[in-house]
């Protein structure tokens, strides 16, 4: 592991079972069955088990950015269910200081590579399990985890103006990450989005 993410590991470890993990995990959404959480990232079955400390994704070891994501997620999970309200990523509390970086990280990289090539856009998303969203726009509701979906507005471009993105969190995505998190989150999304080949389904 990664010298840098030794500590926030053990921090997000520590988080996780100083709680009732039977309870968090009914609270996250995910099915708890002898200590063993299972739960779902983007299209994906992640098994964490607090015993040995381990998270895995679709059979291989997750990398420390995704295992810290589903264990703050774990940690956090308030058993509410999203309210469909919508907030973008400046509404939410402490958005504002990480906003220059988001857009350019999340919302301008999807952006582009729809413009690029849109088709390849929409079919990244539905590939991690997305569904459409309202019928008045290109949008679609993708489910990073079970209580915590993320909405991508999509408009096409023209001659005179380039394709653009939108990211959009229901606005109970605080209860259950912290921002810096949801940064992390819609970056997760953005990469599937631009270059499959580096989402979670590769290993990355």
């Amino acid at each position: 592991m990664p010298e840098g993410y030794q500590g926030a590991m053990e921090d997000a470890w520590r988080a996780l079972t100083d709680e009732d993990l039977e309870m968090q995990a009914r609270n996250a959404g995910s099915s708890f069955d002898q200590g063993v959480i299972t739960i779902k990232l983007l299209d994906h079955r992640c098994v964490v088990d607090a015993g040995p400390r381990t998270v895995v994704i679709d059979g291989r070891d997750a990398d420390p950015g995704e295992a810290l994501l589903v264990l703050h997620y774990l940690a956090n999970a308030a058993g509410i269910e999203p309210s469909g309200r919508l907030v973008s990523y400046r509404q939410l509390p402490g958005g504002n200081v990480y906003y220059q970086a988001f857009r350019d990280r999340v919302t301008d990289v999807i952006g582009t590579a729809f413009d690029r090539d849109p088709q390849a856009v929409i079919d990244a998303l539905n590939g991690l399990g997305a569904v459409r969203g309202r019928q008045d726009d290109i949008s679609f509701i993708v489910p990073v985890f079970p209580k915590l979906p993320v909405t991508i507005v999509l408009w096409r471009g023209d001659d005179e103006v380039k394709g653009a993105a939108s990211v959009l969190f229901d606005d109970t995505a605080p209860r259950f990450l912290h921002v810096e998190d949801l940064a992390a989150v819609g970056t997760l999304v953005a990469d599937h989005v631009a270059s499959p080949k580096s989402a979670v389904s590769s290993g990355r």
